[in-house]
């Protein structure tokens, strides 16, 4: 259906195409049509008009009140009820948004915005990137970035019906939470998930453990030296991390001590005699904030490089978890984890598994990795408050052939999904849109 605005008139009403008032089954005697889109409504008399399809036309002072952009739009109808229509949905993404040059730019999910705004279209919803700064409702006017002719404009827009929250600040993700709350509008992924309260989570269930490399909390000094001496080679990672950045690896053999440590853009190597030389190296960095300590797992290799799996889950319309796509990922030169941010590169699973297992084996592990994500998946939403739809999955299999899972993503990296000769929207923004339409619907019932 078409939106849009008109003239000033007399008689202040919303116009509306003849094929649309047949489509509403609106009660002529009342003359009255309301209009919802996201949470703005207004109400007015109507005149029925000629012209082809589905047109709704808007006074100037019903326009504001709905805070309709200028130019039309091609929205859906959520639902028909009592000579109300509602329209939309209107959907949301919260993010950083930094400005550059007099253009807004929102990080690693720029491109992920485009797509999602495109695919919206598509199906009739209007979207918009809410900026994290100074975000606050029920203050006045809210203001969003909308796209018009291929650039984010900063504009007045009406209240969401959903918001998807990609925060990349743990910090200020927290100090929005409340406020998120406090508006009643339907919002997911809640918060970010920290390393230790995901392997707790699952650790409970019994059938899951087997797939968990062995995993503490980094507490004492003590601790520290029981588990590097029953384990041999370990990872120390960062509770709070992500993108594969200051993770520690301590080897031991013959009281020589071997580290590797991943920064932002290098990777630190250095031996030392006994446990106390570590900890006087280690310390000043460990201090900073809380640790992990996982096993290390001996995974398997592609090309003489390690290897894992990145498995994108999202909910669809019906809630239910599914797995939206399978990446296969090579760690980047003299690096010990696979993580793009790390020089990591991208292949299609299905190629290496089979290279590497064959064709059978290949496609059961992809299987695999499919089924256990989706399960993991589902026992972090059910412990979780709050809605979640979409989380990224990283796994691997070691040299025995056992699958174990590395981490939980609450808001996976939107740069590890492409593969060359890609363009077009990808499966988890269609994904992330049509999660969305269903938690738009919560608010008609």
């Amino acid at each position: 259906m078409y939106v849009s605005r008109t003239e000033q008139q007399e008689q202040n009403a919303i116009e509306i195409s003849s094929s649309l008032h047949k489509r509403l089954r609106l009660q002529q005697a009342k003359n009255l049509i309301g209009v919802r889109l996201g949470r703005n409504s207004t109400a007015s008399g109507f005149v029925i008009i000629d012209g082809e399809g589905l047109q709704l036309k808007l006074p100037p002072e019903k326009a504001m009140e709905l805070v309709l952009p200028e130019e039309e739009l091609a929205l859906s109808i959520l639902s028909i009820s009592e000579n109300q229509v509602v329209l939309g949905p209107v959907l949301a993404v919260l993010t950083e948004v930094r400005i550059t040059d007099d253009q807004a730019a929102f990080g690693s999910i720029h491109d992920f915005c485009h797509e999602l705004e495109a695919y919206c279209r598509k199906k009739g919803c209007f979207f918009y990137v809410l900026s994290s700064a100074g975000l606050t409702f029920g203050s006045g006017p809210l203001s969003g970035y909308v796209l018009k002719e291929n650039q984010w404009i900063k504009s007045a827009v009406p209240l969401p019906d959903v918001i998807y929250n990609r925060m990349h600040s743990r910090q200020k993700e927290l100090k929005k939470l409340s406020s998120l709350t406090a508006s009643s509008i339907p919002f997911f992924n809640r918060r970010f998930l920290n390393k230790w309260e995901v392997h707790e989570r699952l650790w409970e269930i019994p059938h899951l453990r087997p797939y968990l490399p062995a995993t503490e909390q980094l507490t004492t000094r003590t601790g520290l030296e029981a588990f590097l001496r029953e384990h041999k080679d370990v990872f120390i990672k960062p509770v709070f991390g992500s993108q594969g950045k200051r993770i520690f690896r301590v080897s031991e053999k013959e009281q020589l001590y071997h580290l590797k440590y991943t920064t932002y853009s290098d990777e630190f190597k250095q031996s030392y005699h006994g446990f106390s030389e570590l900890l006087q190296a280690l310390y000043p960095r460990l201090r900073k904030e809380p640790f992990i300590l996982q096993k290390t797992i001996s995974i398997a290799s592609f090309q003489s490089r390690p290897l894992d799996f990145r498995v994108l889950c999202h909910k669809g319309e019906d809630h239910g978890w599914k797995a939206t796509s399978v990446i296969a990922r090579v760690s980047g030169e003299n690096q010990f984890v696979a993580n793009l941010a790390q020089g990591g590169r991208l292949y299609p699973p299905g190629e290496v598994l089979e290279q590497l297992y064959g064709t059978k084996k290949g496609a059961q592990f992809k299987k695999l990795l499919k089924e256990i994500s989706i399960e993991i998946c589902e026992h972090l939403d059910l412990a979780a408050e709050g809605f979640y739809g979409e989380f990224g999955i990283d796994l691997a299999i070691d040299d025995s052939e056992r699958l174990f899972m590395i981490e939980a993503n609450v808001k996976p990296s939107k740069n590890g999904e492409y593969l060359p000769g890609i363009t077009a929207v990808r499966p988890s923004a269609k994904a992330i849109v049509h999660y969305c339409l269903a938690l738009s619907r919560l608010n008609e019932e």
